[in-house]
Parts: structure tokens; C-alpha cells; sequence
């Protein structure tokens, strides 16, 4: 092995992390690609395998850990909670403001229930 890097990036809702190896072997340079469950555990055992060959730690390949942040798709997932916050926030008020109208004193009825039986007489013919 020549190189290790490994990137972190977001897709989705979930996070990726990708380890690119390269390696020559009898003069061709090989890349390899692995999909990584868990960072630590990965550097962990890189680190085991340098020592089982017999490297000392000042002589370990290091491994070069890269942060892709997809700022458009951060922006994206920003601008939607906005959005919602901000129609939640519409919404509550209509809804104040249709309460508040409903809850008015209007002409006669001083009661201000909403159908405006609120001080009605009882009425009894005979």
C-alpha cells in the first residue's frame, strides 16, 4: 500500500464513508474502493495490520481523512425546515386571527358566542 484517504460525505439523510486505497503491485498502480461502516474500527484495524507486519508506529502509511460537505444539499435541507417554520408560524396566526373573529361581540348578540344565542329570551306562545 502507497496511500490511504478516506472521505466522509453526506447523501441523503445518511452519511457515507468511502476509504480509497492505493496500492502497486509488480509496477501497476491498483486502487481499491471500500465502503466503510465505521471510521474508528477501520483505523483501528489499519493500525493492528501495520503492526502485525512489523512496522513501528513512526513508520505507519497514514491515512488521510477528508470532510465532504455537500453545501448545496446542507442549504437544501436548511431552506426546507425554514419554510415549514414559516408556514407553521402563517397558519397558527390565520387560525388566531379566525378565533378572534369568531369570539367578536357582533351587533345584538352580547354574549359573542359563535351562532349568536348567547342573551336570546325565551320566547312561549300560546
Amino acid at each position: 500500500m502507497t496511500g490511504i484517504s478516506v472521505s466522509k460525505s453526506l447523501q441523503g439523510d445518511d452519511c457515507r464513508i468511502v476509504a480509497h486505497i492505493t496500492a502497486i503491485k509488480n509496477g501497476e498502480t491498483l486502487n481499491y474502493r471500500l465502503e466503510l461502516g465505521n471510521l474508528d474500527n477501520f483505523v483501528k484495524s489499519t493500525e493492528e495490520f501495520q503492526k502485525e507486519m512489523g512496522k513501528e508506529p513512526s513508520q505507519f502509511l497514514p491515512i488521510e481523512i477528508y470532510y465532504d460537505n455537500n453545501r448545496a444539499e446542507l442549504i437544501n435541507k436548511i431552506l426546507k425546515t425554514v419554510s415549514m417554520l414559516v408556514l407553521g408560524g402563517l397558519m397558527f396566526r390565520a387560525f388566531q386571527s379566525v378565533r378572534a373573529g369568531l369570539g367578536q361581540n357582533r351587533g345584538s348578540n352580547v354574549g359573542g358566542d359563535i351562532f349568536g344565542f348567547g342573551n336570546l329570551q325565551p320566547v312561549f306562545a300560546l
